[in-house]
């Protein structure tokens, strides 16, 4: 069985003063120290260009340092320090891409956290299902705040109660406590 890893509260999003422009998803990202992972795996596969066009209508489900953390203790990283999980998390696909460029089953992964579109929480309870960028569909469990993804043998990511519906100049974010894997 994997090692239970606790998963930190992530730090409150920055509230925007009424006058300001809202920050793009990916001007949001960048500014909150929770996302140093998910930044650096955006920046490595240039999707950090697809979160920060403005013109853009995208939903997020964000995972914190955390939650790359907890992924990559079920993958044998044996650190309890942030600073060390991006640089394992690319060992481990490199693995699965039998030496190969990590980089598209990372942007894989990182698209199977984003919807083309707006969806708040509302609709995603009422609907039940989001259809990520990377195709398939991610289920919404009965208990309302469980993603089902592809991946049996890694806990599934919860919505994180007081981090949904995070507005942004081009969509929303929604915090997750774990990592959506399609495969």
């Amino acid at each position: 069985a994997a090692p239970v890893v606790p998963v930190a509260r992530p730090t409150p999003m920055p509230r925007a003063s009424p006058t300001a422009r809202p920050q793009t998803i990916a001007q949001i990202v960048t500014g909150n120290s929770d996302f140093s992972v998910l930044l650096a795996a955006l920046q490595a596969t240039d999707l950090d260009t697809t979160v920060a066009d403005a013109s853009a209508k995208l939903t997020v489900f964000a995972p914190t340092d955390a939650a790359f953390l907890a992924l990559v203790k079920t993958l044998g990283y044996e650190g309890d320090d942030v600073s060390g999980v991006y640089a394992f998390l690319l060992e481990a696909l490199t693995r699965l891409a039998d030496g190969g460029d990590p980089l598209p089953l990372l942007a894989s992964v990182l698209k199977f956290h984003v919807v083309g579109s707006v969806v708040y929480s509302g609709p995603l309870a009422e609907a039940g299902f989001f259809q990520p960028l990377e195709g398939g569909v991610v289920t919404l469990a009965d208990d309302g705040v469980t993603l089902y993804d592809y991946a049996p043998g890694v806990v599934d990511p919860k919505l994180v109660a007081g981090m949904l519906d995070i507005a942004a100049a081009n969509g929303v974010i929604h915090v997750i406590d774990g990592v959506l894997l399609p495969m």
